[in-house]
């Protein structure tokens, strides 16, 4: 008989049918009632067996010198250094109707293979649309540079300049973000929104704030395996944690164009959707940008009369190119874009700043988005974006 190795059934009394396993060292039941108990020859695995099939059963205490399982119906604990715990949490088997939009993310390497692969995806809303296409899907990922779309069975995300992954959960909050890890560091919030206290990993402590309506901070603790969901973002150091900031991002209607001359668009973006020859002019390749609701920039070649539209708004230099960039600000429509090597920026005002996992193109598109923007410094060994009121340097 053939096994599926991917996942695990287990039949059991319909109590408790969806759950995860808490497993605390060093520790035993506080609980008022026993449910029930073995004295003698049993192990640790069959002590958990014993509770999951017992109703009520939310947590089970096992004494491995005296080879003894307790079975409670709470999962508090206290110190017990001859014993572990397992503690069980019932999950709610909701149905993730809920789409949320990581920008700049990929899937974590703790997921398994996409089951679905896609080459040559001419837009994000398409792998979208792969995924909602599948019952299995709980992420599917987008990669502009490549245009392929890959899907999985598996929510967990981490950070990548370029990929877009779309996640379905239950959660209405924040449905387009962004994600910062900062190295050394935890929260500084007044409020704690949940918290798992032993074997959890970092991908699992993201995807639990990803879950948690409210969540725009999450710590997470490698030596104790702790993870900690906060209503903000604020941190302060900590060399044992590492602390994931989630940025909400305004889903605004891009009725803007700014025009960027001398520009086209970034190495970083995917490969366009759309490529038109002999263009006469450059305002037929705006125009040809609007007709669409996937383009983002539409970049004009006037040496080859060519007009090419994408689904990325990067840009970059190019003398003899024009770029019809679509955006929410309407601050300084039309420019030209400068770049100094090793300079930063000599400005009184810094109108907002990114401090870790940035590349050099998203940090010019931060400029780009942001009124007032007249200067941007790129950081690349820090990954850090500083965006200015000015472009004294």
């Amino acid at each position: 008989m053939a096994v599926n190795l991917g996942w695990l059934a287990r039949k059991i009394v319909r109590n408790c049918p969806r759950f995860e396993i808490r497993r605390f060292a060093a520790a035993t039941g506080n609980c008022s009632t026993v449910l029930t108990s073995v004295a003698s020859e049993i192990t640790e695995s069959a002590c958990l067996d014993l509770c999951l099939d017992t109703p009520g059963c939310r947590g089970a205490a096992y004494d491995g010198n005296a080879s003894v399982c307790t079975v409670y119906d709470c999962g508090d604990t206290f110190t017990d250094s001859d014993s572990v715990f397992y503690q069980r949490i019932c999950v709610e088997d909701c149905e993730r109707n809920v789409t949320q939009t990581c920008i700049n993310c990929l899937i974590s390497p703790d997921c398994q293979m996409p089951f679905e692969l896609t080459h040559y995806v001419g837009i994000g809303s398409d792998c979208l649309a792969q995924c909602n296409s599948s019952d299995d899907c709980s992420v599917s990922l987008y990669l502009r540079s490549s245009s392929r779309c890959y899907v999985y069975n598996c929510s967990r995300l981490s950070l990548n300049w370029g990929g877009i992954a779309y996640r379905k959960t239950f959660n209405a909050d924040c449905p387009r973000f962004e994600i910062r890890r900062f190295a050394a560091a935890t929260g500084n919030c007044s409020t704690v929104l949940t918290s798992v206290a032993s074997e959890i990993t970092e991908s699992a402590c993201l995807d639990l704030c990803l879950d948690t309506p409210g969540c725009r901070g999450a710590a997470y603790d490698g030596n104790a395996s702790v993870c900690t969901v906060y209503d903000c973002g604020d941190t302060l150091t900590d060399s044992d944690s590492v602390f994931y900031r989630r940025l909400c991002v305004q889903d605004c209607e891009r009725n803007v164009t700014q025009t960027c001359i001398n520009c086209l668009t970034s190495p970083d973006c995917q490969m366009p959707f759309e490529l038109t020859h002999y263009v006469g002019i450059g305002s037929d390749c705006l125009a040809q940008c609007n007709s669409s609701d996937d383009c983002s920039v539409s970049s004009y070649l006037s040496s080859y009369s060519r007009c090419l539209s994408y689904n990325c708004s990067r840009l970059s230099l190019n003398w003899g190119g024009i770029a019809y960039r679509k955006t929410c600000n309407a601050d300084c429509p039309r420019f030209e874009i400068r770049r100094f090597a090793a300079s930063t920026g000599n400005c009184s005002t810094v109108l907002t700043s990114v401090a870790s996992e940035i590349i050099e193109s998203a940090c010019l598109d931060l400029c780009l988005d942001t009124p007032g923007c007249r200067g941007a410094s790129y950081d690349g060994n820090a990954s850090v974006c500083n965006v200015f009121d000015c472009g004294d340097t």
